[in-house]
């Protein structure tokens, strides 16, 4: 899903786990084609959210931490600054 929402240009390498807990390493992939692999990223289903009517999910990498989750009022994300690089989120929200 992270290759489709990004066009091809980010990644996720060597995931391990399942959508409620895993782990894998963020990949970007160049124009020309150079791979680059990013920082590990962790993430943890937020079943207190499914009474809201949210799928929701912790994500993590090192110490920083963030939250997204979809619903019926579409993607919300708060922290994602501090766990993401820039330019993937600029590919997710363009």
């Amino acid at each position: 899903m992270l290759t489709h929402l990004t066009k091809g240009g980010w990644r996720l390498a060597f995931a391990s786990g399942s959508a409620w807990h895993g782990s894998g390493q963020l990949v970007s992939i160049g124009a020309d084609g150079a791979v680059a692999p990013l920082q590990t990223v962790r993430w943890q289903l937020l079943p207190r959210q499914l009474r809201s009517a949210r799928l929701a999910w912790t994500l993590s990498q090192g110490e920083a931490r963030a939250t997204v989750s979809w619903g019926l009022g579409g993607w919300r994300s708060t922290g994602e600054q501090q766990v993401l690089p820039a330019a993937l989120i600029l590919a997710l929200v363009s």
